[in-house]
């Protein structure tokens, strides 16, 4: 099965991403201009981040988001084992 991915550019502030994931997004990756990425948003990222701030409108992405050395992939040839053995080793 595949899905429509949206990614948003590394610039941009947190209360973009909160509008995206408010909209049923569970995880956005997040990229350079050059479309490199290197992190991702989440909703636990934002809701760590907004937890006693006052005006997210200013915090930047590269402040909240999980960054490329902690985020495993799994490729789509992948078998389905390799991706579990991702997830237990990896404590997800």
């Amino acid at each position: 099965m595949k899905r429509f991915i949206i990614s948003i550019h590394l610039i941009l502030c947190l209360s973009i991403v909160t509008d995206s994931l408010v909209a049923q997004i569970v995880t956005i990756p997040i990229e350079t201009k050059n479309n490199a990425l290197v992190g991702l948003v989440s909703r636990k990222d934002l809701l760590k981040s907004t937890i006693g701030e006052k005006n997210i409108e200013n915090i930047p992405i590269n402040v909240i988001m999980t960054r490329m050395p902690n985020i495993v992939l799994i490729k789509e040839n992948e078998k389905i084992i390799s991706g579990v053995e991702k997830i237990i080793n990896q404590e997800i």
